[in-house]
Formats: structure tokens, sequence, C-alpha cells
């Protein structure tokens, strides 16, 4: 069985892969924005503005399953389960 900080990280890439999503469809969807507007209208702008559309549910989605499976891996483990405080350089030079 994966570790705490394991499990925490694996719902925090899941997160940052619905981040990533989200953002890259603001970004497909502005540039069929720009399209349309500028009376470029065809099939790839048109696939463009759906790739756009299906990257944000995806994205919006993703983010929403992570956010339930924090709240109940923190329900189970306790909040603050899995993080690691961050070392002091004075730190690691000792373990070193």
């Amino acid at each position: 069985m994966p570790s705490l900080i394991q499990r925490r990280m694996a719902i925090d890439r899941q997160r940052l892969s619905g981040l990533y999503f989200v953002t890259g469809s603001v970004v497909f969807i502005v540039l069929c924005g720009l399209n349309v507007v500028d009376h470029r209208l065809n099939g790839f702008v048109i696939g463009q503005g759906l790739i756009g559309v299906a990257w944000l549910i995806i994205g919006l989605v993703t983010r929403r399953r992570a956010r339930k499976a924090m709240v109940a891996f923190e329900s189970a483990e306790g909040v603050g389960a899995g993080v690691q405080p961050p070392r002091t350089p004075r730190e690691q030079n000792q373990h070193d």
C-alpha cells in the first residue's frame, strides 16, 4: 500500500492535470473566438472550439474528482496527513 505522502502526491497530480486541461481549453477557446471574430469560420476552427470545450469538461471533472479524493483522504487519515515539512538548507547539510 502506498504511503500517505505518495497518496497525497497522486491526488495532487490529478488536481494539476485538471488544471492543465482547463488552461489548455481556455487557450483553444480564445483562439477559436479570435478566428470567429476575424470571420475565419471553417472546419479547423470549429474542431478547435470543440476540443477546447471537451478539454474544459475533462479538466473540471478531473479537478472535482481530485477535490473529492482529497476530502475523503483527509477525513480518513486526518487533515495534513502525508504533508512533509520542508527542510532548511542547514538541515540538508547535516543529513547529507
